[in-house]
């Protein structure tokens, strides 16, 4: 049934005050969406979602680590800057050439 679709977040890292560092293994070729679980275009969920999603094709027919930068959105800036810190939540979705979606989420804490 096509590739494999396992995705590995293996490192989430604050970068500055308003981008995350995401970096992701994947088996092959294929699509990585990289976001808040909440955003529709990776999930559907109730809660607002704190990181602008990424897209990136993959060409690459071999394993590899995909480094993507996620930026926070104004709300979650927001709430960064008034609490001095603040949960995020971070999932990748990983669909292969002809194969179903596969999915990873993690969590990490940012701090102002």
């Amino acid at each position: 049934n096509g590739c494999p679709s396992t995705v590995t977040i293996d490192k989430l890292k604050q970068k500055g005050d308003s981008k995350v560092k995401v970096t992701a293994t994947v088996p092959g070729s294929g699509t990585l969406k990289v976001g808040s679980p909440s955003d529709p275009a990776l999930a559907s969920a109730a809660a607002k979602k704190s990181l602008k999603a990424v897209t990136k094709t993959l060409t690459a027919t071999t394993k590899q680590q995909v480094v993507l930068t996620l930026k926070l959105t104004k709300s979650a800036i927001g709430k960064l800057d008034e609490a001095g810190k603040l949960k995020v939540k971070v999932k990748a979705v990983y669909t292969p050439v002809g194969g179903p979606p596969g999915s990873q989420t993690k969590k990490t804490k940012l701090k102002s």
